[in-house]
């Protein structure tokens, strides 16, 4: 699989950068098969429950908050029998050579955690969360 950095700079109301993320991906079209059956999605919040949470939180004055899991795919570990390779990004050899680890052209790395791009990342995410 081939492997990216995504950035995307986040704007103020006067059109000045206050953050610049980035984030590593992989090209999960190119992930062919799974090593056993799995579901590739994670279960959904329906309308109709959402409705129903919205009208238990009225009745009572519950106030509702949502929250967001900063890099939640790659919190996730793979499974031993699961082995994903990919080839690096652009410019890795540079942060290897940068931080005295040794890298040859032409190497590929293993997954050890789910990332960004991976076909099932989102089922990955689920089945850790709910455990």
């Amino acid at each position: 699989m081939q492997s990216f950095m995504l950035q995307s700079n986040k704007y103020d109301e006067h059109g000045n950068m206050k953050l610049c993320k980035a984030r590593h991906v992989v090209d999960g079209r190119g992930q062919d098969k799974y090593p056993y059956d799995i579901d590739t999605y994670a279960p959904n919040l329906q309308k109709e429950s959402f409705r129903f949470l919205c009208w238990v939180a009225a009745q009572f004055r519950l106030a509702m908050m949502s929250e967001d899991v900063v890099q939640a795919f790659t919190i996730p570990t793979l499974n031993s029998n699961e082995v994903y390779h990919f080839w690096p990004p652009k410019g890795f050899h540079l942060l290897c050579k940068e931080r005295g680890i040794p890298f040859k052209p032409g190497q590929v790395l293993q997954l050890l955690a789910a990332l960004y791009g991976l076909k099932n990342a989102s089922h990955y995410w689920n089945t850790e969360f709910t455990q």
